[in-house]
């Protein structure tokens, strides 16, 4: 039997030109590969739950190596440094009241900050471990996943879309349908019938936050 490669995602790197920028910006701030460098952007936020005075990391892009300014729900700014423009670490004020606040980072490229794009971490005195996926498998259209950190309430997502409720686990061990996930159907309609290779990243998010790093499992639809 003859399998296609299915092409799910296609990053492609674009080089960044610094020339439009003055020159001390031009050395400040970078962008990641395939993002403008004249933007500000925060894509993910982890650990997910902190304590004061703990560290979180910043994923983004045109961090700058000295002239941001980190906001929790608008306010308490600090200030952090990026040594490539595209992560930064952050230490959490102390003084910060527990609770969750959506992060916005600024510099003199601007505000990353966007109503359609939330990044929340959580303040708690008792912070506990996002999910981790540590094997996955495939029997049929079940999918198997195994690690750490899975709660009695967790929501899968992947390339074929999210789960369609929430999922139960034992902590260690959870287990969904690929026919659960919400594109399945529209892909599997779009095949015609044809089987292809096709990479399944998966993540895993529940009240703790989410795996840092996707897991691959590659599969045949």
């Amino acid at each position: 039997m003859k399998f296609f490669s299915l092409p799910v995602l296609l990053l492609v790197a674009i080089p960044v030109s610094l020339s439009f920028l003055p020159n001390n910006i031009g050395r400040e701030i970078s962008a990641a590969p395939g993002m403008r460098v004249n933007r500000v952007m925060l894509f993910r936020a982890y650990p997910y739950e902190v304590r004061p005075g703990g560290s979180v990391t910043l994923e983004g892009s045109g961090f700058s190596r000295s002239l941001n300014k980190v906001y929790f729900d608008g306010s308490n700014p600090i200030t952090a440094t990026s040594t490539n423009g595209t992560t930064m670490a952050v230490v959490v004020p102390n003084s910060l009241p527990e609770g969750q606040y959506q992060l916005t980072v600024s510099n003199t490229l601007g505000s990353s900050e966007n109503p359609d794009i939330k990044i929340p971490i959580k303040v708690t005195s008792a912070p506990q471990p996002g999910p981790t996926i540590k094997n996955a498998s495939l029997s049929g259209e079940t999918v198997t996943l195994l690690g750490e950190g899975f709660t009695v309430q967790n929501t899968v997502m992947t390339t074929l879309g999210n789960s369609s409720a929430t999922l139960y686990s034992d902590g260690t061990t959870l287990s969904f349908r690929l026919s659960e996930l919400s594109q399945y159907d529209q892909v599997k309609k779009q095949l015609q019938g044809n089987q292809y290779l096709f990479t399944l990243w998966i993540f895993v998010q529940n009240e703790h936050g989410t795996n840092k790093n996707p897991y691959k499992l590659d599969i045949v639809l």
